[in-house]
């Protein structure tokens, strides 16, 4: 199932938990919710996020991103607390993706300007199964 309308994508810089695989700012990797910092304890009986330490099925598993006419695409490379913000919704956690830093110039972001925000537009993204 795609997440559309108003995803976004980040740059994720290489955490030093690095859940899935070791990689680099070069690796075409994303980096999904892990469930944490989230505005609402998640429902009985669901599981937080994509990842979490004890469920890594979503590990190497290939994505794309459609940004308009253009697909980028990659593999979940690493989980994510999404906490450089204010708290998520369950909605907004498993529609944002984080992304390396190779993908996110692909996408239109400017790592090198520090007047950039970390954030770009997508239509949406998915796992591909």
């Amino acid at each position: 199932m795609a997440r559309e309308g108003t995803s976004s994508t980040r740059y994720a810089r290489p955490t030093p938990i690095q859940v899935c695989e070791t990689y680099t700012n070069t690796t075409r990797g994303a980096c999904l919710w892990i469930g944490d910092h989230a505005r609402t304890a998640t429902p009985r009986g669901l599981t937080p996020g994509w990842l979490t330490d004890d469920d890594k099925s979503n590990c190497g598993k290939q994505f794309v991103i459609k940004q308009g006419q253009k697909n980028v695409g990659g593999r979940v490379v690493d989980a994510c607390s999404f906490d450089d913000g204010a708290r998520v919704t369950t909605g907004q956690g498993c529609s944002a993706i984080y992304v390396t830093k190779v993908l996110y110039a692909e996408l239109g972001g400017n790592v090198n300007d520090p007047n950039n925000v970390g954030s770009v537009k997508i239509d949406s993204w998915d796992l591909c199964v």
